[in-house]
Protein backbone atom coordinates (compact mmCIF):
# COMPACT_ATOMS: atom_id res chain seq x y z
CA UNK A 1 0.00 0.00 0.00
CA UNK A 2 2.85 2.38 0.78
CA UNK A 3 4.25 1.99 -2.73
CA UNK A 4 0.83 2.64 -4.34
CA UNK A 5 0.12 5.68 -2.14
CA UNK A 6 3.53 7.12 -3.00
CA UNK A 7 2.70 6.60 -6.69
CA UNK A 8 -0.62 8.42 -6.23
CA UNK A 9 1.08 11.27 -4.34
CA UNK A 10 3.76 11.68 -6.99
CA UNK A 11 1.09 11.60 -9.70
CA UNK A 12 -0.91 14.36 -7.98
CA UNK A 13 2.28 16.45 -7.74
CA UNK A 14 1.10 18.32 -4.63
CA UNK A 15 4.17 17.67 -2.52
CA UNK A 16 7.88 17.19 -2.93
CA UNK A 17 9.39 14.12 -1.31
CA UNK A 18 12.59 14.99 0.52
CA UNK A 19 14.16 11.55 0.23
CA UNK A 20 12.90 10.66 -3.25
CA UNK A 21 11.60 7.31 -1.99
CA UNK A 22 9.68 5.31 -4.55
CA UNK A 23 9.55 1.67 -3.46
CA UNK A 24 8.71 -0.97 -6.06
CA UNK A 25 5.32 -2.61 -5.97
CA UNK A 26 5.46 -5.91 -4.07
CA UNK A 27 4.41 -9.09 -5.80
CA UNK A 28 0.93 -9.99 -4.58
CA UNK A 29 -1.48 -12.57 -5.82
CA UNK A 30 -4.36 -11.30 -7.96
CA UNK A 31 -6.91 -11.45 -5.13
CA UNK A 32 -4.71 -9.50 -2.68
CA UNK A 33 -3.88 -6.92 -5.36
CA UNK A 34 -7.60 -6.41 -6.11
CA UNK A 35 -8.39 -5.99 -2.40
CA UNK A 36 -5.57 -3.47 -1.98
CA UNK A 37 -6.66 -1.47 -5.06
CA UNK A 38 -10.25 -1.41 -3.81
CA UNK A 39 -9.13 -0.13 -0.40
CA UNK A 40 -6.90 2.53 -1.98
CA UNK A 41 -9.80 3.61 -4.22
CA UNK A 42 -12.04 4.06 -1.19
CA UNK A 43 -9.29 5.87 0.69
CA UNK A 44 -8.68 8.28 -2.21
CA UNK A 45 -12.42 9.00 -2.32
CA UNK A 46 -12.75 9.56 1.45
CA UNK A 47 -9.66 11.68 2.14
CA UNK A 48 -10.81 14.81 0.23
CA UNK A 49 -14.04 14.73 2.25
CA UNK A 50 -11.97 15.37 5.39
CA UNK A 51 -9.88 18.07 3.66
CA UNK A 52 -6.88 15.84 2.94
CA UNK A 53 -6.30 16.65 -0.72
CA UNK A 54 -2.72 15.43 -0.92
CA UNK A 55 -3.63 12.89 -3.60
CA UNK A 56 -5.90 15.16 -5.69
CA UNK A 57 -4.20 16.85 -8.61
CA UNK A 58 -5.12 20.51 -9.03
CA UNK A 59 -3.67 20.61 -12.54
CA UNK A 60 -6.55 20.33 -14.97
CA UNK A 61 -6.58 19.24 -18.59
CA UNK A 62 -8.05 21.96 -20.79
CA UNK A 63 -11.42 21.11 -22.26
CA UNK A 64 -12.27 22.21 -25.79
CA UNK A 65 -13.90 25.65 -25.79
CA UNK A 66 -17.60 25.53 -26.52
CA UNK A 67 -20.38 28.02 -26.61
CA UNK A 68 -21.77 28.67 -23.15
CA UNK A 69 -25.13 27.14 -22.31
CA UNK A 70 -27.19 27.76 -19.19
CA UNK A 71 -25.75 24.80 -17.28
CA UNK A 72 -22.16 25.54 -18.30
CA UNK A 73 -19.91 28.07 -16.70
CA UNK A 74 -19.21 31.30 -18.52
CA UNK A 75 -15.62 32.45 -18.73
CA UNK A 76 -14.72 34.75 -15.86
CA UNK A 77 -11.87 37.23 -15.99
CA UNK A 78 -9.80 39.19 -13.52
CA UNK A 79 -7.97 42.20 -14.93
CA UNK A 80 -5.44 44.53 -13.33
CA UNK A 81 -4.73 46.99 -16.14
CA UNK A 82 -1.96 48.90 -14.38
CA UNK A 83 -0.06 45.69 -13.58
CA UNK A 84 -0.79 44.01 -16.92
CA UNK A 85 -2.50 41.07 -15.24
CA UNK A 86 -5.30 39.31 -17.08
CA UNK A 87 -6.55 35.91 -16.01
CA UNK A 88 -9.49 33.81 -17.14
CA UNK A 89 -11.23 31.01 -15.26
CA UNK A 90 -14.21 28.71 -15.45
CA UNK A 91 -16.26 26.95 -12.83
CA UNK A 92 -15.83 23.18 -13.24
CA UNK A 93 -17.28 20.61 -10.85
CA UNK A 94 -17.33 23.07 -7.95
CA UNK A 95 -13.75 24.24 -8.48
CA UNK A 96 -12.67 27.54 -9.96
CA UNK A 97 -10.13 26.66 -12.67
CA UNK A 98 -7.70 29.30 -13.88
CA UNK A 99 -6.98 28.72 -17.54
CA UNK A 100 -3.55 28.02 -18.97
CA UNK A 101 -1.97 31.22 -20.31
CA UNK A 102 -3.54 33.45 -17.64
CA UNK A 103 -1.24 36.09 -16.19
CA UNK A 104 -0.51 36.70 -12.50
CA UNK A 105 1.42 39.40 -10.68
CA UNK A 106 5.17 38.73 -10.76
CA UNK A 107 5.55 38.66 -6.99
CA UNK A 108 3.34 38.16 -3.97
CA UNK A 109 3.01 41.63 -2.39
CA UNK A 110 0.50 40.72 0.31
CA UNK A 111 1.29 39.89 3.93
CA UNK A 112 3.33 36.73 4.46
CA UNK A 113 2.20 35.74 7.92
CA UNK A 114 1.22 32.33 9.26
CA UNK A 115 -2.48 33.10 9.62
CA UNK A 116 -2.78 33.86 5.91
CA UNK A 117 -2.20 31.09 3.42
CA UNK A 118 -2.60 32.47 -0.11
CA UNK A 119 1.10 33.33 -0.31
CA UNK A 120 1.88 29.67 0.38
CA UNK A 121 -0.25 28.62 -2.60
CA UNK A 122 1.46 31.27 -4.76
CA UNK A 123 4.94 30.07 -3.74
CA UNK A 124 3.97 26.42 -4.28
CA UNK A 125 2.79 27.14 -7.82
CA UNK A 126 6.05 28.94 -8.59
CA UNK A 127 8.06 26.05 -7.13
CA UNK A 128 6.10 23.50 -9.18
CA UNK A 129 6.61 25.45 -12.41
CA UNK A 130 2.90 26.11 -12.86
CA UNK A 131 3.61 29.86 -12.56
CA UNK A 132 6.67 30.96 -14.55
CA UNK A 133 8.10 34.27 -15.76
CA UNK A 134 6.19 35.61 -18.76
CA UNK A 135 8.58 36.81 -21.44
CA UNK A 136 10.16 40.18 -20.71
CA UNK A 137 7.30 41.34 -18.46
CA UNK A 138 7.37 41.26 -14.66
CA UNK A 139 4.32 38.99 -14.62
CA UNK A 140 4.02 35.23 -14.31
CA UNK A 141 2.00 32.98 -16.62
CA UNK A 142 0.07 29.80 -15.80
CA UNK A 143 1.71 26.97 -17.77
CA UNK A 144 -1.26 24.70 -17.04
CA UNK A 145 -4.87 25.15 -16.03
CA UNK A 146 -5.11 24.91 -12.24
CA UNK A 147 -8.10 24.34 -9.93
CA UNK A 148 -8.74 26.29 -6.75
CA UNK A 149 -11.38 25.71 -4.10
CA UNK A 150 -12.53 29.33 -4.10
CA UNK A 151 -12.62 32.48 -6.21
CA UNK A 152 -10.70 34.31 -3.48
CA UNK A 153 -7.81 31.84 -3.50
CA UNK A 154 -7.22 32.12 -7.21
CA UNK A 155 -7.88 35.85 -7.14
CA UNK A 156 -5.18 36.23 -4.48
CA UNK A 157 -2.69 34.20 -6.51
CA UNK A 158 -3.34 36.29 -9.64
CA UNK A 159 -3.41 39.59 -7.77
CA UNK A 160 -0.45 38.78 -5.52
CA UNK A 161 -2.36 39.70 -2.37
CA UNK A 162 -5.61 38.86 -0.58
CA UNK A 163 -8.53 39.48 -2.89
CA UNK A 164 -12.31 39.32 -2.57
CA UNK A 165 -12.81 36.84 -5.40
CA UNK A 166 -16.61 37.02 -5.65
CA UNK A 167 -16.39 40.68 -6.68
CA UNK A 168 -12.97 40.68 -8.40
CA UNK A 169 -13.91 38.03 -10.99
CA UNK A 170 -16.34 39.22 -13.67
CA UNK A 171 -18.16 37.42 -16.46
CA UNK A 172 -15.96 38.01 -19.50
CA UNK A 173 -17.01 41.03 -21.54
CA UNK A 174 -19.40 42.33 -18.87
CA UNK A 175 -19.31 44.10 -15.52
CA UNK A 176 -21.29 41.30 -13.84
CA UNK A 177 -19.34 39.95 -10.86
CA UNK A 178 -19.08 36.28 -9.99
CA UNK A 179 -21.27 36.99 -6.94
CA UNK A 180 -24.00 38.55 -9.13
CA UNK A 181 -23.78 35.71 -11.67
CA UNK A 182 -24.05 33.10 -8.93
CA UNK A 183 -27.06 34.84 -7.31
CA UNK A 184 -28.76 35.08 -10.70
CA UNK A 185 -28.12 31.41 -11.41
CA UNK A 186 -29.46 30.37 -7.98
CA UNK A 187 -32.59 32.49 -8.47
CA UNK A 188 -33.27 30.68 -11.77
CA UNK A 189 -32.88 27.25 -10.14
Amino acid sequence: MEARLIQEGIGADNIKLDNGTSPPLPSLNESSMANMEEFIGQLLMALPAVQVDLFVSKVKVDKPKQTTHYDESPIFELTLKKEGVKATAILDDGEFVIQQGSLARGEYIGKRIDKTHYWKIYDKLVEQGILVKHGSSDNLVFTESYAFSSTSADGAVCNGRSTSGPIAWKVQGTKQTYREWEAEKLAKD
